[in-house]
């Protein structure tokens, strides 16, 4: 075996960000901007025929409810909610509506 590699067992933790080369992999916090923001809403305006629960829908989410807000999603007539994210709506009433796209 050779003695420059460590031995095989648990990955310390400090290592877990660790790349082959020896840098770190990034690890930023993400953030979400509403397309548009009113006193009272947030709006995210989507042109696409299916809208899942994604990062952006559910931290738009948090943040209306965290704010007091509600968060619009203006999207097309056609366009379907995935499951989850009418789940989502349903468990939080009152956060999110559904706006259609003119």
């Amino acid at each position: 075996m050779d003695s420059t590699l460590p031995e095989p067992g648990p990955m310390n933790p400090a290592e877990a960000n660790r790349r082959p080369d020896g840098g770190l992999h990034a690890r930023t916090p993400r953030g979400s901007r509403p397309d548009a923001e009113t006193p009272e809403k947030l709006y995210l305006i989507k042109a696409v025929p299916a809208l899942r629960a994604t990062y952006q829908v559910r931290l738009l989410a948090f943040r209306a409810a965290q704010e007091g807000k509600r968060l619009v999603l203006r999207v097309p007539r056609a366009c379907r909610f995935d499951p989850y994210l009418q789940e989502m709506i349903r468990a939080f009433p009152g956060i999110i509506e559904r706006e259609d796209l003119a």
